[in-house]
């Protein structure tokens, strides 16, 4: 078997067509929110249903691609914690359909969990055949908590808020290992680096997109590097 070819922070940037400014920049834009409690999530029958709900009300472009999440796509809420224990989202489970293993904990930031899966979902199916690049997948993920947490918040108070804190969290965790990696281009590629990147384009994009706008970032209409110029300003 052929060894891995190596694959490095230089690679990473061509892929994304980054520099190292974009990301430093980026990194800069990190910012640090106090956790919210994470509360017990009411006993919801269909919570899967109730996140595409919630983002179909934020995100009305991607209705009929909600529709058929919703009729086709197979969803385990309750997978083999031994062997399964963090939620994943497969691109192809059989006949081009994607397949989501998402584990409950019973809290609140489980919809959010959902929504970035969702997110994952929607991104499969409008790119079957070409999957775009880890930061960009990442990035439509990330959007799709953002717009999960915010049409849900009336109806589950302190969603939001704890989006922002999971958002962080996530965001200075991988920043330092993509702070590492600047400072040592050789050292090999890690996916955290993706992280850091997507998180704060989505979120600085989420309130200053319209909708239409948000659901061609979804589709491939709109590309990472014209989304790091939206969110450096």
């Amino acid at each position: 078997m052929a060894d891995t070819p190596a694959y490095f922070l230089a690679d990473w940037l061509t892929l994304h067509e980054l520099s190292i400014a974009d990301c430093a920049r980026l990194l800069d834009l990190v910012v640090k929110v106090p956790p919210p409690a994470d509360d017990p999530l009411a006993d919801i029958t269909d919570p899967w249903g109730l996140v595409i709900g919630h983002l179909g009300q934020a995100l009305p472009p991607a209705g009929n691609v909600l529709d058929q999440i919703r009729a086709d796509v197979q969803v385990d809420l309750d997978p083999d914690l031994t062997r399964f224990p963090r939620a994943f989202t497969l691109h192809d489970a059989g006949g081009g359909l994607p397949f989501v293993s998402c584990p409950r904990t019973g809290l609140l930031s489980d919809l959010l969990v959902l929504g970035h899966e969702l997110g994952h979902v929607c991104h499969v199916l409008n790119h079957p055949d070409s999957p775009p690049p880890p930061a960009l997948r990442e990035t439509v993920a990330c959007l799709a908590e953002w717009l999960v947490a915010r049409a849900a918040d009336s109806g589950f108070p302190h969603l939001a808020a704890l989006q922002a804190a999971r958002d962080h969290r996530s965001s200075a965790r991988s920043a330092r290992v993509l702070g590492a990696a600047m400072a040592n281009p050789s050292a090999p590629y890690s996916y955290d680096w993706n992280y850091p990147v997507a998180r704060v384009i989505a979120r600085r994009v989420v309130t200053t997109l319209p909708p239409d706008a948000l659901w061609d970032i979804f589709r491939g209409h709109i590309l990472l590097p014209d989304l790091v110029r939206l969110a450096i300003g």
